[in-house]
């Protein structure tokens, strides 16, 4: 019962870790989601200041174009259009201020995006690889369950060695596949085989 008990334990712990992996990568995106929606409220916002400014821009150029008919036909001073002018000019530099504003947001915004994406993608990679290296010990316990079953007190040293259980790792290794003879000590890689033969 012990050994199945201890691989009982490991998949309970594997699955408490992975679970805790799950959460830190929730808890991430979840605040950089946060952060790209606050983004695009800004960039509504600056779009929307920017309408009104365009508008009231346009209502000066208008203004300055009745004004300067009227000078023309000297029903109006000329000081009078300087100071038409002054307050179309003041528009325009508003705007473009405006319009500085919405472009910073919206580089923000896309700022924010890549961070998120890049995020999620390294996060994902993460618990992919902590779920891999769980699966990995996993299966290196299972390998020193199945050898202290096979293993037997009374027997001489000797004796022990000749009937102790083959264990054999199948790898790819640049391209190739390798056949390598191991202990429960050897370390296991991603993609790693196990072969445990007992002696007959």
């Amino acid at each position: 019962d012990a050994p199945i008990e201890l691989i009982e334990s490991a998949i309970e712990r594997a699955r408490s870790q992975a679970a805790t992996s799950s959460e830190i990568l929730s808890e991430e995106l979840e605040f950089l989601d946060t952060s790209v929606l606050e983004s695009e409220a800004r960039v509504i916002a600056a779009l929307r200041h920017e309408e009104a400014m365009t508008a009231i821009a346009a209502t000066e150029e208008d203004e300055v174009e009745r004004i300067e008919d009227l000078v023309a036909r000297r029903l109006v001073s000329s000081e009078l259009l300087t100071q038409s002018r002054r307050l179309y000019l003041q528009a325009v530099e508003r705007l473009s201020n405006v319009q500085a504003s919405r472009l910073a947001a919206e580089a923000d915004r896309r700022g924010l995006v890549l961070e998120r994406n890049q995020a999620a993608r390294e996060l994902a990679l993460e618990l992919q690889a902590r779920l891999q290296e769980l699966s990995q010990q996993a299966a290196l316990l299972r390998v020193r369950i199945v050898l202290s079953e096979a293993q037997t007190p009374t027997l001489v040293l000797d004796q022990a060695l000749a009937d102790a259980p083959r264990i054999v790792i199948f790898r790819q290794a640049n391209g190739q596949a390798l056949e390598i003879d191991a202990t429960p000590e050897t370390l296991l890689l991603p993609g790693d085989v196990v072969s445990v033969t007992l002696a007959p």
